[in-house]
């Protein structure tokens, strides 16, 4: 189970502030439309035990939890661009130089809450227009209290880290190397946001399971934990924790069935087609996702951690082979576990940093224009580079010089470019 935040620590509501800086996406499914969407999948998931798929499948009305919370849960989505020192693979050996990414709505749980810590809440549906600012209003929606999770990470540490790692850990692939010192940013924006979520609690005969369901939308993912369900104990005593097991005893299995008459053999059939169906269900259920550990998606797919939408590199380099942008994607997510996680953790939760902003159009749109310009610029210089080794006449050096001009008036608009909130932050003191 997940809902819990800590050892022995039950899931309950905090009492916590968040910064003017924090902005909330609205819950959009009342907790009944949530149990509603929720029930449609259990219907068909069976909660991993035959008597129970008996009753989810025969049930009039949806599937009911022991319990249903809605959450908000913090997380960072940052745009940043960053730089480092690369070896690449070239027609004559290994070339080095400095390739830049640009990450666009990547994402970093604000949270370290295990398993639901190990998975990316992007969406598509998670529009900047949709946002609000985060007031005490946000702490009852459709007359439910809101579990309002705190900040605990920071997404400046991970750079810090990152120029620590082992150079066995910065290999994107069997050829590509980066040198883990060099790593640094050109410019970091952090946006903290409040996901709603409810997570709701199922038990079972043998097992018991927490749901996830996006509330942010009315087609929000729903992700189901995985639990591998035990085999039920011969004695009956051992059915629950707590209590006795009173009336006669569920067969759970074909050799639990011993009579010969009409009603064991329909008993027999129905556990046959259940335990047939199950063993599908469980094998549907590892080849879903299988990058998840703890979860998989009754509805919707997953979403990578990374959102890195340009690589640029070198105009020198001769590329032996293509770079696939999704291998990168799968190079940071790599580093995203609940172990990595706790060791975000900071004492100092306060917003202050100035690269921390607000998710509002006006934010977004400064920091993407200093990314345009960063790429316009590279690709300028690169055209530049191309042209300047092709035989010209007195017509096309006339061009090359014009190109050459444009690419150095970028970088004049980028400089003009850079948030004044970066520039304060270069001038603290390190």
């Amino acid at each position: 189970m997940f809902l819990r935040v800590g050892p022995r620590r039950a899931l309950c509501r905090y009492l916590t502030s968040y910064s003017p800086k924090v902005r909330a996406y609205p819950f959009k499914l009342s907790p009944s439309d949530a149990i509603l969407e929720i029930s449609q999948s259990l219907t068909v998931l069976g909660s991993g035990d035959p008597a129970a798929l008996f009753r989810s499948l025969t049930r009039s009305g949806p599937v009911q939890p022991e319990k249903i919370v809605p959450v908000y849960f913090p997380a960072w989505f940052i745009d940043a661009e960053i730089e480092a020192s690369t070896a690449f693979p070239g027609p004559s050996g290994s070339e080095n130089g400095n390739v830049t990414a640009v990450f666009i709505n990547s994402y970093l749980p604000g949270h370290t809450m295990d398993k639901l810590s190990s998975v990316s809440l992007l969406s598509e549906n998670l529009a900047v227009s949709e946002t609000v600012p985060f007031s005490a209003e946000l702490e009852t929606q459709f007359d439910t209290k809101v579990t309002c999770l705190p900040f605990m990470t920071t997404p400046f540490s991970i750079l810090d880290a990152a120029n620590s790692l082992p150079a066995s850990d910065c290999r994107i692939d069997e050829d590509i190397q980066i040198e883990p010192s060099s790593i640094h940013t050109n410019l970091i924006s952090a946006y903290p946001v409040l996901i709603p979520l409810y997570l709701a609690q199922y038990s079972f005969e043998y097992v018991s399971k927490t749901v996830l369901l996006e509330a942010h939308s009315e087609e929000g993912r729903i992700f189901v934990e995985r639990v591998q369900r035990p085999e039920p104990n011969e004695d009956s005593s051992s059915v629950t924790d707590d209590t006795e097991q009173t009336g006669p005893k569920i067969p759970h299995k074909v050799s639990d069935v011993k009579g010969n008459d009409l009603a064991d053999s329909i008993t027999r059939l129905f556990l046959r087609i259940t335990t047939t169906l199950e063993e599908w269900l469980e094998k549907a259920e590892a080849q879903k996702n299988p990058e998840s550990r703890y979860l998989w998606y009754a509805r919707g797919r997953p979403t990578t951690f990374a959102n890195i939408s340009n690589l640029v590199i070198p105009p020198t380099w001769t590329l032996r082979k293509p770079l696939h942008i999704p291998d990168w994607h799968r190079w940071v997510d790599n580093f995203f576990t609940p172990d990595s996680l706790r060791r975000l953790v900071v004492d100092d939760r306060k917003m202050g940093d100035p690269r921390i902003r607000p998710f509002t159009k006006e934010e977004v749109k400064q920091v993407r224009i200093f990314f345009m310009l960063g790429q316009e610029r590279a690709k300028a210089h690169t055209f530049a580079d191309h042209i300047s080794k092709v035989e010209v006449t007195g017509g096309q050096e006339k061009t090359i010089q014009e190109v050459k001009a444009y690419a150095e008036s970028l970088c004049d608009r980028r400089v003009k470019a850079t948030p004044a909130w970066w520039k304060e932050w270069e001038n603290l003191p390190k």
